[in-house]
């Protein structure tokens, strides 16, 4: 399932929500909390750093991943013979094509960030816990997320079995949203008016399709848009960054400011 999406900067979440329930049906309240699991190994080969006695870049690293790859999927093979859950085979088959997907960074030509998942989102909403990862790609400010997405039942043996492969807890996000659905040009689209703790209020459209051709990605972008529009949101609040790199951004900046201490009286 292909994720067509966009979101953007909102000034004036009273008068975005007053816009939006004239025209979308409601769907309720949550807050997302969220970690993101990251591979020091996977990062490296992202960012260029993986060499072996500063020669032959990212040789070492591709070895090991490759060599974690066949492992996992070999654990995956032998917990489907032995009948176990579902959960736990989608469990291995999700963290070897993450694997493999940062194992072809190297590759990867400079300046290329489309297509290179290096993490996981472990999210709890409402009781229950979502592991995501995506593959992203932007085109002219819409994202299109090849998303891979399951629940998982026990949180502290997912994590453990992730800390044993390498992965590390990094960025947390927190954010309270309001859910809207609105059917417009053949599409479903989901809306969300958000608070994100640390970086204020964002709205995001969604469109989910079977395909990303080049066509429906034009259609669905329009759609997108144009309800952009009728929120009452301008082309210019579009925001292309992941959140976790706005938060990272917004700390680094808070770390920066001067401390200032009150004048004695």
């Amino acid at each position: 399932m292909k994720e067509i999406e966009l979101k953007a900067h909102v000034a004036d979440p009273v008068a975005v929500e007053q816009a939006v329930r004239s025209f979308a049906e409601y769907c309720g309240e949550s807050i997302k909390r969220d970690i993101y699991w990251k591979n020091p190994a996977i990062q490296a080969v992202k960012a260029g750093n993986a060499t072996i006695g500063g020669s032959a870049p990212h040789i070492k690293t591709a070895l090991i991943l490759g060599a974690s790859v066949a492992a996992l999927a070999l654990a995956a093979a032998v917990l489907a013979a032995v009948g176990a859950s579902k959960e736990a085979v989608a469990l291995i088959g999700c963290i070897a094509a993450l694997v493999a997907s940062g194992a072809t960074i190297a590759s990867a030509l400079p300046g290329k960030k489309q297509g290179m998942p290096f993490k996981i989102r472990l999210r709890e909403e409402n009781g229950t816990v979502i592991v995501t990862y995506k593959h992203k790609e932007l085109r002219d400010s819409i994202e299109i997320n090849d998303e891979t997405e399951f629940a998982v039942s026990d949180r502290f043996a997912f994590e453990a079995l992730i800390t044993d492969l390498g992965f590390t807890p990094g960025d947390r996000k927190e954010k309270r949203t309001k859910s809207f659905a609105h059917s417009r040009d053949g599409f479903e689209v989901h809306l969300e008016l958000s608070e994100v703790e640390g970086l204020g209020w964002f709205l995001e459209l969604e469109i989910l399709s079977d395909s990303a051709g080049r066509e429906i990605i034009e259609q669905a972008g329009k759609t997108l848009r144009n309800i952009l529009a009728r929120c009452g949101v301008p082309e210019s609040a579009i925001e292309t960054r992941y959140y976790t790199e706005l938060l990272s951004l917004a700390q680094s900046a808070n770390r920066n400011k001067p401390f200032c201490q009150e004048p004695k009286k």
